[in-house]
């Protein structure tokens, strides 16, 4: 499998949703995301050759920091990999918004108040 820094396709507003429930967990809030995109364009990978796929996670800190990590999965094989995936600052702003979105959206709070109020219970 190939891997590369350079990225042949951007991460856009339009190209990431986010899949599955918000959740915090681990001194972070966490989100799982589907990218709509050619994902070997973005990541560098050979995934269509190799039969396999990527979940893409994203997570939030209080600080409002956006830290974001792939791993490649396989029938076969639950989790091949984990990679951490350094963000430009573009990526962040992106993600750091959809994700805002997307927590009012399930929580009808924004990150921070969800934050706050799982750090009372």
């Amino acid at each position: 499998m190939r891997e590369k820094n350079v990225r042949e396709i951007n991460l856009t507003k339009e190209n990431i949703c986010f899949a599955n429930k918000i959740s915090v967990e681990d001194n972070v809030i966490a989100a799982e995301c589907t990218l709509l995109f050619d994902v070997d364009k973005y990541f560098g990978t050979t995934i269509k050759k190799d039969n396999t796929w990527i979940s893409f996670d994203v997570c939030w800190t209080p600080n409002e920091s956006v830290h974001a990590e792939y791993r490649l999965r396989s029938f076969d094989d639950c989790c091949k990999r984990l990679v951490d995936w350094r963000l430009t600052e573009e990526e962040q702003e992106i993600i750091l918004d959809k994700m805002e979105e997307y927590c009012m959206q399930e929580t009808g709070k924004t990150l921070q108040e969800l934050w706050d109020s799982y750090e009372v219970e």
